[in-house]
């Protein structure tokens, strides 16, 4: 094997090593990325809960309020207009809990999206490296078997 052949499987095996750790590394970050985004929508998740639950707590204490003022002022809170207030409070109260919830896992929901799209990507860029990798070794093989020239070689300085 000649220092020709030599540098050139070397420069081809450089190569396409090169590929392959080029797109182990794009996945890894892609990896990274999807974790990330999934660790996001749980605390999305997770902070929808807890302020549902705030929220919730607070309603509750208003209810409360309501149902003691209508009392000290001699109202019956189980009748009439009293009793319209509450429900229509509760039922406002109810529905700003579950927007709560709801907001929470659409935005989690978005964030796991974009954790499963960086999955892909990653697959896509190992598969990549991989394909590189192989049509830089066919490069490789393709530029030792080619042809060589039989035309002999002349210099401007022979006559």
């Amino acid at each position: 094997m000649g220092l020709e052949t030599a540098l050139l499987a070397a420069s081809v095996g450089m190569s396409a090593v090169g590929s392959i750790q080029q797109g182990n590394a794009q996945k890894s970050a892609h990896d990274y990325n999807a974790a990330m985004a999934n660790r996001a929508a749980a605390e999305k998740r997770q902070a929808a809960e807890y302020n549902a639950n705030r929220q919730k707590e607070s309603d509750q204490k208003l209810m409360g309020t309501m149902r003691a003022r209508m009392g000290a002022n001699g109202m019956d809170a189980g009748s009439g207009s009293a009793l319209t207030l509450l429900t229509t409070t509760a039922a406002e109260a109810d529905r700003d809990y579950r927007q709560i919830l709801r907001n929470g896992a659409l935005e989690a929901g978005a964030l796991e999206g974009e954790a499963g799209l960086q999955g892909l990507y990653g697959s896509s860029a190992k598969t990549a490296g991989y394909l590189n990798a192989a049509g830089t070794l066919m490069g490789g093989l393709y530029q030792y078997n080619k042809p060589k020239s039989t035309t002999p070689k002349t210099s401007k300085y022979t006559e």
